[in-house]
């Protein structure tokens, strides 16, 4: 869906090593994020609503990391 689409593009424009270490990232700072969405993990350990965003660059913005170009994401 429209609502996807960035997480997607994200996902499948990092190596698998790359995307775990986004998916860390986001558990340390209290989310959960897949190719699908990004999820706040309230206190109960219970997700909240998805964060609706319009670009990859809210992504990195959201957990608070510095933004990488699709060329830049290929971390061994």
């Amino acid at each position: 869906t429209r609502e996807q689409y960035h997480f997607g593009l994200l996902y499948f424009t990092g190596s698998g090593f790359f995307n775990i270490q986004m998916r860390r990232i986001a558990l340390e700072k209290g989310f959960t994020l897949n190719e699908f969405e990004i999820l706040p993990i309230g206190s109960t350990g219970v997700c909240g609503e998805p964060i609706l965003v319009s670009s990859e660059r809210e992504i990195f913005d959201i957990l608070g990391m510095e933004w990488r170009e699709p060329n830049e994401r290929d971390l061994a």
